[in-house]
């Protein structure tokens, strides 16, 4: 399930789609906008608690995330964080957080893996 951080102050949603085996995504790092209804997307730091009580929960293998550079302004050179954000912004806010190496291994690289290979 995408956009998943949209929804960050409702953990037990998110646990309900990982309890199923659906993979979480906390798709949209970097964007902190106002999606609809005057509603704004969450901070990166909202969407790094989200993370965390998701694996507190033990859904390590269903979270997903990702920067979701998705218009040009999202490019660095439009002043956007581009890219490299989730390596270089989010990994060591997400070790501060208390998620460790191996964890984050599994976010970034096991659970693409396996989603790609389904």
């Amino acid at each position: 399930m995408c956009h998943c951080d949209a929804t960050f102050d409702k953990p037990d949603y998110h646990a309900s789609i990982a309890k199923r085996g659906a993979y979480i995504g906390f798709d949209q790092f970097g964007h902190e906008i106002m999606a609809s209804e005057g509603k704004f997307l969450p901070r990166d730091s909202e969407r790094i608690k989200g993370i965390a009580t998701q694996l507190e929960r033990g859904y390590l293998r269903n979270v997903l995330v990702s920067d979701d550079v998705c218009f040009k302004t999202c490019l660095v050179k439009l002043g956007g964080w581009g890219y490299a954000h989730v390596l270089r912004d989010i990994v060591p806010l997400l070790k501060l957080a208390g998620v460790s190496g191996n964890e984050i291994k599994t976010i970034l690289i096991e659970n693409p893996k396996r989603l790609v290979a389904f």
